[in-house]
Parts: structure tokens; sequence; C-alpha cells
């Protein structure tokens, strides 16, 4: 049974929104868990995570904002029967993530220096904080095809899949933060960078989780190049939506 299409409206939304609302809270925990162990190190340490903040929030935006307009269409798609569409719609968002991740990947190799010239003179935060963007951008890829995937499990009335995506995600990197700062059972100290590997471990294991989830269990979809034929139709309908997505959840990060 379809229950986006036969769930009484009141149970449906409850159990479409709890899952939602939990996965975002654990999206939180990876800059609040860095924050905790990273001040450990020392207060520029501290600093230095906090400058990078701003440029996750509008890598998160343009993920959100992304998955937005992406989300639309695929449920619309699902729900007209039109499956064609819709494995297309899912190739094009999966292609999206990748290539928005190439984007931050060019960005934050090219351009941290600059962005961080703006809030300190501080060679040593600078430094570090250097370390942690450019760690974060280069493997972004990772939280913004996750991000795709749990749009398509909630397209699909399957909100429970994020919350134990997320959730591994979210609990692999608390446990790589000590293990890698510190440089605990052997490993070498790694302090804000070990911050910035255990982040994009557990968002890359989150991703990873949300691909084999959606190919075992998402029926009505199937992940396979064979569904992909570009279409820039499509590619507007996306952002058609997620253009004002993303300006309204980039406004924080702006500010």
């Amino acid at each position: 049974m379809n229950k986006m299409e036969n769930m009484e409206i009141k149970q449906l939304v409850v159990s479409m929104s709890l899952p939602i609302i939990i996965s975002m809270v654990i999206q939180a925990l990876y800059n609040i868990v860095d924050s905790i162990f990273v001040a450990k190190i020392s207060s520029d340490a501290l600093t230095a995570v906090s400058l990078c903040y701003p440029v996750q929030t509008i890598m998160i935006a343009i993920a959100c904002g992304t998955a937005v307009g992406f989300n639309t269409l695929l449920a619309r798609y699902l729900g007209e029967k039109k499956f064609d569409y819709a494995n297309n719609t899912m190739m094009h968002g999966i292609l999206l993530g990748f290539v928005n991740g190439l984007v931050f990947l060019i960005l934050g190799l090219l351009f941290s220096n600059v962005f961080l010239s703006w809030f300190t003179s501080d060679s040593n935060v600078v430094s570090l904080a250097n370390t942690y963007i450019r760690i974060c951008t280069m493997f972004s890829f990772s939280v913004f095809v996750q991000i795709i995937f749990e749009r398509i499990m909630q397209a699909t009335g399957n909100a429970i899949y994020n919350m134990v995506m997320q959730g591994a995600g979210a609990i692999i990197n608390i446990i790589l933060d000590p293990i890698l700062i510190f440089g605990w059972f052997g490993l070498p100290e790694m302090g804000v960078a070990g911050a910035a590997i255990a982040t994009v471990i557990g968002q890359f294991c989150a991703m990873l989780i949300g691909y084999v989830i959606t190919k075992i269990k998402i029926k009505e979809l199937d992940i396979h190049i064979h569904n992909f034929s570009f279409s820039i139709p499509i590619l507007c309908k996306i952002y058609k939506v997620g253009v004002p997505a993303i300006l309204m959840q980039s406004v924080l990060s702006l500010a």
C-alpha cells in the first residue's frame, strides 16, 4: 500500500514530518559536535571552525534549495505514475549533487583564503580555518548527494529512512571526532583537520547509506545510468522552485 495515497492526512503529516524534523536536528549536530571537541584544542581552533560555518550554511542552503525543487518535481511525476520521468528526474538530482560539490571544491581551493581574510588578520586562525574549510568543500559532494537521497525518500513516503541515514552519519562523526582530533588508538593527532575529516567521513557514509536504501528499499525508482537522459526542461523545473528556496535559506548565512 502506498501511504502517500491511502493514509489518513493527519497521520500522514505526523509520520512524514517527525522523521524530517529529527533528521534536520541531527544535521545540526555535525557543527555542534565539531565545536565541542575543537574548543578543547584552543580558542584559535574554535574561532577558525566558527568562521567556516557560514560557508557550510550556504552549502546546506544550496543543497536543500535544489532538493526542494527536485522533490517537488519527483513527487509530481510519481503521483502521475510517470515513472520514466521520475527516474530521469532522480538521476538529474544526483548529477546536480555532484556538480554542486565540484563547484564548492573549486571555490574552496581558490577563494577560501580571500573569504577568511574578510573576518580576521590572525595568521594562525586563517591557517586553521583554511585547513577545515578546504577539506569540507573538497568532499562536499557527499552532503549534496546525501540530501538528494533524503528527498527521494520523502517523495516516496519513506521519511523514516532520513532519520536512519542522518543518524548513522552523525554517530560516525561523533565517534571519529575525538579519535582523529586528539590522536587516539595510535593515530596521529590531527586537530582541526581531524574534525573536518570526521565530518566528511560521516557525510560520505550517510550518502552511501542513502544510496543503498534507495537501491534496495525504494521500489518505485531505479538508480541506473540507462534511466538518464539530459534534459534542460527538467533542470529549469527543478530550479524554478529551487532558486527561491536557496535564496531564502541563504539569508541567515549572508546576514
